[in-house]
């Protein structure tokens, strides 16, 4: 009987670690979807088109840390095409 409630605490525990990790990597990729949406939205308004340049400008946005993000995202408002290529296209 202890053999068998230990079996089934360990299954709930490990089930319940299970549903935490697939939650936070939700979240995490509900964001990343969310950030990318947001920058090829504000692109494709300023400039009408995403050229492969600017694909490397949104890889940029998308590998930053939320503080970075928002330090960063008002650039896209601001800097020209080239500007915005040359400082995150690289």
């Amino acid at each position: 009987m202890a053999l068998s409630q230990a079996y089934l605490e360990w299954e709930r525990e490990t089930e319940q670690r299970g549903l935490q990790q697939g939650l936070q990597q939700g979240l995490r990729q509900g964001l990343e979807q969310e950030r990318k949406t947001n920058v090829e939205t504000l692109l494709r308004a300023r400039f009408d088109i995403l050229t492969p340049q600017f694909e490397r400008v949104i890889a940029h946005f998308l590998s930053l840390s939320s503080q970075e993000y928002i330090q960063q995202f008002p650039l896209l408002l601001s800097l020209s095409s080239e500007e915005l290529i040359s400082r995150f296209g690289d």
